[in-house]
């Protein structure tokens, strides 16, 4: 029988800051436990099998030994045989969870585990989260090696608590661009956090954008079945080889790669420029200018003026704020920038042009309208879900398809800055749900539809919705805004990654993102516009407004 696991482990784990499972094995079913480790850098380092220890033994010992990434998992390799050993690929796929695992002996040779997986990431490093948690089977085959049982057969892949995940991986975003070839758009990744190889970064880029994301909704510049075939870094700078085949890149496509990888690599491992070869040979592609967003203030009507506020320092904004103040807006959405608002009134939608302020949907029931990066305006009731629009800046209206299974109403929609996703926020009969689908257009840019493929977004359970916002410039993590019996909490989410949570708010009513987290504002209903510094949320009496607006 394996020694006792508490003692044991504690023994084995080498802990720069974190503590450590216990995980029993008495009886046929065997549950697995961890222990909160969020945030914290750990390094594990499991005992190798014992000698004499049964096939459950064998196969709880290399689940938990898989925590240690050092040397390619080369303790979890002990638990294999020779054969498997050699052939066992780690980085398949992880399985998350965050309830016990279970271990059922079927024979002497046969161990299946139950993972009750709550979320999962693929061989590309891609993250999927799971509504409600999957039961996966993982079976396990044994045979003896030198009278010893080891693992002759099971599915490559690893099995982490989601506490342990959080701490041995890392997320990295990839990048591809938006249809329109202007701005890129951050797709996360999940790397073990020991030793990120550069060349796995760009494999992860070539394999393509996770679903919510993937064509048409954006695009890619490597030609089709591109490899990389090395990485070299010297002195800050990368130099990716690609092998692109048949198909030489012209120099517009060699700069677009270029500016993917670069989005994908610098700061890794000390990298701080790229520079692309093909074949072996250097391949000079200027920089691409692209999109930046860079305003943070709060955009808000106070007192029948639209301007900006900055701590308690109010300035008018010159140019349409008049035209959208005299609509008497309740929010919306404002690009001074492209010189549009996207307004909600006591009358439906309007849009607000220097030239002219039109009613665009005056249905009842509308929630606060939302603008993307090209001009188009989308609205729907609160109480129709599907009843979604779309209308340009000339009034041209068309319908969006968005499939809304088992929404009852919907509480806030925002679009992301580069155009290409679309953050809602809404309610079910069992609660409140949040995700972020794709916008799929046609060739002239028209949005016909959200992708049935969707971002899964974290709100507290039990909680009123109350409203949802972009966090970042580049669209890399959401925030939802909920209320409890003790007031509101504001939930921030990676897309395609883990949650977290930001301190409490009392009377909030609205939130909106800027470029950083530390730009969020938050409205409460006393007008007080609230501020993070560091964990928590602060506001002045003299910092006030009637609206917060988003702003594109």
């Amino acid at each position: 029988m394996r020694r006792g696991w508490a003692a044991l482990l504690a023994a084995a784990c080498v802990l720069l800051m974190a503590g450590c499972a216990d995980i029993p094995t008495t009886g046929d079913v065997q549950p697995g436990q961890t222990q909160d480790v969020s945030n914290q850098d750990v390094v594990l380092v499991p005992y190798p099998p014992a000698a004499g220890e049964s096939p459950a033994d064998i196969v709880q010992g290399f689940i938990t030994a898989a925590t240690g990434q050092q040397d390619r998992y080369r303790v979890a390799r002990d638990f294999l045989t020779p054969a498997l050993a050699k052939s066992w690929n780690p980085d398949a796929r992880v399985l998350i969870h965050d309830q016990s695992w279970q271990v059922k002996v079927i024979s002497d040779t046969s161990v299946v585990v139950t993972v009750p997986t709550t979320a999962e990431v693929d061989a590309d490093g891609v993250y999927s989260a799971f509504a409600a948690p999957k039961n996966l089977a993982v079976p396990f085959a044994l045979a003896k090696v030198n009278g010893q049982w080891r693992i002759a057969r099971t599915p490559d892949g690893i099995v982490l608590g989601t506490n342990y995940f959080g701490s041995l991986f890392t997320a990295r975003p990839v990048s591809y661009f938006d249809t329109r070839w202007t701005q890129t758009v951050p797709d996360l990744r999940w790397f073990p956090a020991h030793n990120i190889s550069p060349v796995r970064v760009v494999q992860a880029l070539l394999a393509g954008p996770a679903a919510p994301i993937a064509p048409p909704v954006t695009a890619s510049a490597f030609p089709p079945q591109t490899r990389v075939t090395s990485v070299h870094v010297a002195s800050g700078v990368a130099t990716v080889d690609l092998d692109t085949g048949s198909e030489l890149p012209s120099l517009t496509v060699l700069s677009r790669m270029r500016a993917q990888l670069s989005d994908s690599l610098v700061n890794l491992r000390g990298i701080q420029q790229v520079q692309v070869s093909i074949a072996g040979r250097l391949e000079h592609a200027p920089t691409l200018p692209l999109t930046t967003p860079t305003e943070s203030s709060a955009l808000v009507l106070r007192k029948g003026v639209v301007g900006t506020l900055t701590g308690s320092d109010f300035k008018a904004e010159p140019t349409l704020g008049r035209q959208i103040a005299a609509t008497q807006p309740q929010g919306g959405t404002v690009s001074l920038t492209r010189g549009i608002a996207a307004v909600r009134t006591a009358s439906g939608v309007d849009v607000v042009t220097p030239n002219a302020t039109r009613l665009v949907d005056s249905r009842p029931g509308l929630i606060d309208p939302t603008l993307d990066d090209r001009g188009w305006t989308y609205s729907v009731p609160s109480n129709d879900p599907t009843g979604w629009r779309a209308v340009d800046s000339h009034g041209r209206s068309v319908p969006v398809s968005v499939p809304m299974p088992q929404v009852t109403s919907i509480t806030a929609i925002e679009a992301s800055r580069d155009g290409t996703r679309m953050l809602v926020l809404a309610s079910t009969d069992r609660g409140p749900t949040a995700f972020v689908a794709g916008i799929v257009r046609d060739t002239a840019g028209v949005p016909l539809a959200l992708t049935a493929e969707r971002y899964a977004v974290a709100v507290p359970a039990s909680t009123t919705p109350l409203d949802a916002t972009w966090v970042d410039a580049k669209g890399s993590s959401v925030a939802v805004l909920a209320q409890d019996d003790s007031g509101e909490s504001v939930t921030v989410q990676q897309l395609g990654g883990l949650p977290s949570t930001l301190g409490r708010l009392s009377m909030a009513d609205t939130l909106v993102g800027a470029t950083s987290l530390k730009d969020l504002h938050a409205r409460l209903q006393n007008g007080s516009i609230a501020e993070l510094s560091g964990s928590a949320w602060t506001s002045e009496p003299s910092a006030a407004a009637d609206v917060l607006f988003v702003q594109r």
